[in-house]
């Protein structure tokens, strides 16, 4: 899977400072990766709760450092998980999919 970054800020927290946030192509959208795990058996990083990226006003500017900019702040709420009108949040299957394996893993749902 490959990880992009978007600059973003947030409402709520830190405002008005830059962020960098991981940024991945799935379901056909760009989505913001407001929480990742570390898979222990490749190291590789995984996707936990994201953010729906596509829809929102970025743009698309493909800095050295940076792909995506967004040009509204984000609600510091949406990134922990809370709803909010006008934005999606959902949870990456692969890593449900893994709790789901694992015995004694409290589901998320």
């Amino acid at each position: 899977m490959e990880f992009f970054k978007t600059v973003i800020t947030f409402s709520g927290f830190d405002e008005g400072f830059l962020q960098r946030v991981d940024t991945i192509w799935y379901k056909d959208a760009w989505w913001l990766v407001a929480t990742a795990f570390e898979d222990p058996s490749t190291g590789h990083k995984i996707p936990d709760r994201l953010v729906r990226l596509t829809g929102l006003p970025f743009q698309e500017v493909n800095e050295s450092e940076y792909r995506f900019f967004l040009g509204t702040a984000i609600p510091i709420f949406v990134f922990e998980g809370q709803a909010c009108e006008g934005y999606v949040v959902e949870y990456y299957p692969a890593l449900v999919d893994i709790q789901e394996q694992t015995p004694g893993s409290a589901s998320r749902h």
